[in-house]
């Protein structure tokens, strides 16, 4: 999950990974595991599976559409500005 509107209408530009763990499944930041220039904070963006890769498409900030699309490759976890 990358994203999303935060209570105070900031947007968020944390990445979260569902790991399934032995207790269960539990949300865990991707932030810090991923190289490369993230995406800038957004929400209302979609984002998609495409191979081995999650593409990130648009959004928007509190004041601006961000018209972007970023990829991160699921292997390396290196996100790439296309």
């Amino acid at each position: 999950m990358f994203g999303g509107q935060m209570a105070n209408g900031e947007a968020s530009g944390e990445l979260y990974v569902l790991r399934a763990l032995k207790k269960g499944l539990a949300w865990v930041s991707g932030s810090k595991m991923c190289q490369g220039k993230s995406p800038e904070p957004r929400f209302d963006h979609a984002m998609h599976r495409l191979r081995d890769n999650l593409v990130v498409l648009g959004g928007r900030n509190r004041s601006s559409f961000t018209p972007t699309v970023y990829l991160l490759d699921l292997t390396s976890l290196i996100w790439t500005n296309v």
